[in-house]
C-alpha cells in the first residue's frame, strides 16, 4: 500500500496502452508495450487482427518524474492506460479483477476441486482466512498500492493542469476519480473501514487510519459526482477526441451506473432510482442483450469493458480461470455450487448457455461459462465486463420496491426474467418481491465482480445462508476478510485495529 521513492519510479515506467481509433471490428487490439527497464526503449509486442489504424503514444524514456508525465496529451493518456493494462495483466489471481474468483468462493457460487494444489483458493471457500495467508493481500496490496496510487498521482497532476487540451485533461481526470471511486467501493465492501487514502505522500500514507465506512461512501459519492460531470456522455477513442464504438474509456454513464450502486448500497433509493433511470434510459448506447452476446466486445447491454493485453494472449482471464478444466482437469480449480445450478427454472437460458459441463470421475460438475475462448491467440471477440445495463433494472427495481411502487419493480423484474426466457412473475407482496429481486440477481451476476457476496451481507442474509451451507467452518465475523498482516506492519496507525476475528 505505501510507496518508497525507488517504488514510486517503478510505477512510473508504466505499460503504456493504446486505444483504438473508429475500429469497428472485433478482433481488433491493442498495440502496447511493456515497462520501462533502466530507460531504455522496450520491445514493442503488436497484436494486430484487423488492418484498422491505431493511435501512436510516445513513451517518456528519459524521465520517470510524475510532474513531466502530465505536461503533453500523449503522455497523460498513457498514464492513465497504464492503469487499465494492469488490471488486465494481473487477471483473475490478483488486484481489483480477482473479485470475481475469490468472493464467489467465500458466498455460495463455487466451490474447489479438493485435488487442487492451490493454497489460495481453499481458504476463500472454508472461509478461513488469515491475515498472514498467501494471496490473502493482494486484493488490498494491489488495490491501494498500484491502482489507487496512480489514480491519486493522475488526480494531483491533472488538476488545474493549464498544459494539456482542457477536453482531455477532464476527460482523464473524471476517469482517475472513477476509477480511484470503484477501488474505494470494493475495499469498504470486503473490509469494513479502511484508510482513505487520498494522497501520494508516502509519510501521511503509512500513518493513516481507518475511516468510517459512511464516511468513505461520502468520498465515492462525492468523486463519482465529479466524475460524472467531467466524463464525455460518448465513448471516445484513444485521442478522446473523437467518439470510438469500443466501450474501453469511461464514460459519465459509467459515473452514473456506478452511483446508482453505491446509492442503493447506502439506503438512498431516490438517488438510486434516479442515476439507474438515466443509464436505462439512454437507449441510443444501451439495451440488454441475448445471453449469447452480454460478454461480446461492444454488446449493447455493456457499459465499460476491460480490454484484455493479457500475456496468455487470451480474450479474457475468466475463461482461463472457470474453463481450465476444459483444457485439462489437472489445472482446474473451481466449479460450479450444486446449491446455484439447481437453483435455476427450467428453460432458463442463462443455465443453458453461461454454464459449461465436465465429466470426471464418475461426477458430473458445471462450469461458469460467461467467458467461453479459451484458446490463445484468437481473434477477440469477448472483453471482461464490469459494468452492465442489466445491473441497473434490478437496482432500478429494488429502488422501486422500497419506494412503495411494487408495481414499476416488478416490470422490471419481468424485463429481466423475459431476456432470460421466463414467463412473466406477479405479485403484490413486497416480500415475494424482493425474494424474486435477490433470486435474479443471482441468477444474473453469478461469479461476476463481488454481487453474490455482496449481496449477502448487505441485505442481511450471509450468516443463514452460509453457515446453513458451510457449518462449523463459517462464523459472522467472517464476512470481513482480514487486514494483510505486511499492512499492519507498515501502517502503525493500523496496529491494534484488525477486523474482528482474526
Amino acid at each position: 500500500m505505501y510507496f518508497d521513492q525507488n517504488k514510486i519510479k517503478k510505477i512510473f515506467e508504466p505499460f503504456f496502452l493504446k486505444r483504438i481509433i473508429g475500429s469497428s471490428s472485433p478482433a481488433s487490439q491493442f498495440l502496447y508495450s511493456d515497462r520501462l527497464r533502466m530507460l531504455v526503449c522496450c520491445t514493442m509486442i503488436i497484436f494486430l487482427f484487423s488492418c484498422r489504424k491505431f493511435v501512436e503514444v510516445e513513451t517518456p524514456t528519459t524521465s520517470t518524474n510524475a510532474e513531466l508525465v502530465f505536461k503533453t496529451d500523449a503522455s497523460a493518456i498513457a498514464a492513465l492506460n497504464n492503469i487499465y493494462t494492469r488490471m488486465s495483466q494481473q487477471g483473475i489471481s490478483l488486484g481489483i479483477t480477482s473479485l470475481s474468483l475469490y468472493t464467489s468462493l467465500s458466498s455460495d457460487d463455487l466451490k474447489y476441486f479438493e485435488s487442487t494444489n492451490d493454497l489460495q483458493v481453499p481458504p476463500y471457500y472454508s472461509n478461513s482466512l488469515t491475515a498472514s495467508n498467501p494471496g490473502a493481500g493482494d486484493f488490498w496490496s494491489n488495490t491501494y498500492g498500484v491502482y489507487i496510487f496512480l489514480c491519486n498521482s493522475a488526480i494531483n497532476g491533472l488538476s488545474n493542469n493549464e498544459f494539456l487540451t482542457p477536453k482531455v485533461r477532464d476527460q482523464l481526470l473524471g476517469e482517475a476519480l472513477f476509477i480511484r471511486s470503484l477501488c474505494f467501493f470494493y475495499l469498504v465492501n470486503l473490509y469494513g473501514d479502511i484508510p482513505l487514502v487520498l494522497t501520494t505522500d508516502f509519510k501521511t500514507n503509512s500513518n493513516i487510519e481507518r475511516t468510517k465506512s459512511s464516511n468513505v461512501y461520502e468520498q465515492i459519492i462525492q468523486d463519482l459526482r465529479r466524475s460524472e460531470s467531467l466524463l464525455s456522455g460518448n465513448y471516445l477513442d484513444g485521442t478522446l477526441l473523437r467518439s470510438s464504438i469500443e466501450r474501453i474509456a469511461p464514460n459519465s454513464y459509467c459515473a452514473k451506473a456506478l452511483l446508482a450502486r453505491v446509492f442503493l448500497f447506502s439506503g438512498d433509493y431516490t438517488n438510486a432510482k434516479r442515476y439507474s433511470d438515466s443509464v436505462i434510459l439512454n437507449t441510443s448506447l444501451y439495451e440488454l442483450s441475448t445471453p449469447e452476446e452480454v460478454f461480446l466486445v461492444n454488446s449493447k447491454e455493456s457499459i465499460w469493458q476491460i480490454q484484455s493485453v493479457s500475456s496468455f494472449n487470451t480474450n479474457t482471464s475468466d475463461a482461463l480461470e472457470f474453463l481450465a478444466a476444459k483444457i485439462s482437469p489437472l489445472t482446474a480449480r473451481v466449479y460450479l455450487n450444486e446449491n446455484l445450478v439447481n437453483s435455476f427454472s427450467v428453460g432458463d437460458q442463462r443455465r443453458t448457455i453461461w454454464f459449461d459441463s465436465l465429466y470426471l470421475d464418475s461426477k458430473w460438475y458445471y462450469l461458469p461459462a460467461k467467458y467461453k475462448v479459451i484458446t490463445p491467440m484468437e481473434p477477440t471477440t469477448e472483453r471482461v465486463t464490469v459494468l452492465r445495463l442489466s445491473e441497473q433494472y434490478l437496482i432500478r427495481a429494488e429502488a422501486n420496491l422500497k419506494l412503495s411502487d411494487l408495481a414499476s419493480a416488478v416490470d422490471d423484474i419481468n424485463i429481466i426474467r423475459a431476456r432470460a426466457g421466463l414467463e412473466k412473475f406477479n405479485s403484490t407482496s413486497a416480500s415475494e418481491i424482493m425474494a424474486e429481486i435477490i433470486s435474479q440477481r443471482r441468477f444474473e451476476f453469478f461469479t461476476e465482480w463481488g454481487h453474490r457476496w455482496f449481496d449477502l451481507k448487505r441485505l442481511g442474509l450471509v450468516d443463514g445462508v452460509l453457515s446453513n451451507l458451510k457449518g462449523a467452518s463459517w462464523q459472522a465475523t467472517d464476512q470481513l476478510f482480514p487486514i494483510p498482516l505486511s499492512e499492519i506492519q507498515e501502517n502503525v496507525a493500523l496496529v491494534g485495529h484488525q477486523n474482528p476475528g482474526y
